[in-house]
C-alpha cells in the first residue's frame, strides 16, 4: 500500500512522471490518540518493494531507488513548478468535530427540613424538624456546543489514517487529483 504522485516531477534521481511515497512504521497511542508515522519516497513501487525483506534471514535489500523528500511537481505543461518538501516524520490526532449538547446550571438557594427526634417535658419521643439552607446546582436548561472529539477509529486500523493524513497533506501542497493509493 502506499500513494502515487502522477505529475512531471524533478526529483534528486532526475526527471520522471510519478513518484511512490509509503509509510515505513508507525505508532499508535492508545492513551493520546496519537499517530506517529515515517515515510519514504520511492522511483517507483517496484523498487520500493525490492528494499523490503521477505524472509527473515535475508539480506537487507539496495536502497537504489529511493529519493530526496524534496522535488519538483509540475502540476501541467504551463507550471513554473511547486516545490514540495515530503516530511519523514509525522505526528497528528486524529479527531472530528461533533454537536453536543451541555446541561446548564444555576446555584439556587434550596430549604430543606430534616425531621429529628426529641422529647418533650414528659419524656415523650416526638419529632422536630430544623431548617438547614444550602446552596445546589440545578439544571436550568442545556445548550448546544460544537466539540472536538477524539476518532478512536484510528486503532482498529492505523495505518489507514496515517495514509489518509499523508493525502490530506500533501493535498495541500499540490492537486489531489494527482495523488492516488495505490
Amino acid at each position: 500500500m502506499g500513494l502515487l504522485i502522477n505529475a512531471d516531477l524533478e526529483t534528486s534521481s532526475g526527471p520522471t512522471t510519478s513518484v511512490y511515497l509509503r509509510i515505513e512504521g508507525y505508532r499508535y497511542s492508545k492513551l493520546n490518540n496519537e499517530l506517529q508515522f515515517t515515510t519514504s519516497a520511492w522511483v517507483s513501487k517496484d523498487e520500493s518493494d525490492k528494499f523490503q525483506k521477505i524472509y527473515l534471514d535475508d539480506e537487507p535489500g539496495h536502497a537504489l531507488g529511493i529519493l530526496s523528500p524534496i522535488m519538483t511537481v509540475y502540476v501541467d505543461d504551463d507550471s513554473e513548478g511547486v516545490d514540495i518538501s515530503i516530511e519523514n516524520f509525522y505526528k497528528f490526532v486524529p479527531k472530528y468535530k461533533e454537536v453536543v449538547e451541555v446541561p446548564i446550571f444555576e446555584e439556587k438557594e434550596v430549604t430543606e427540613e430534616i425531621p429529628y427526634v426529641s422529647f418533650d417535658s414528659e419524656g415523650e419521643e416526638i419529632t422536630l424538624y430544623r431548617t438547614k439552607v444550602k446552596t445546589e446546582k440545578v439544571q436550568i436548561g442545556s445548550d448546544k456546543v460544537e466539540k472536538i472529539v477524539l476518532d478512536r477509529k484510528a486503532g482498529e486500523n492505523p495505518l489507514q489514517f496515517c495514509y489518509d493524513e499523508l493525502k490530506a497533506r500533501l493535498s495541500a501542497m499540490i492537486p489531489s487529483a494527482l495523488i492516488e493509493k495505490k
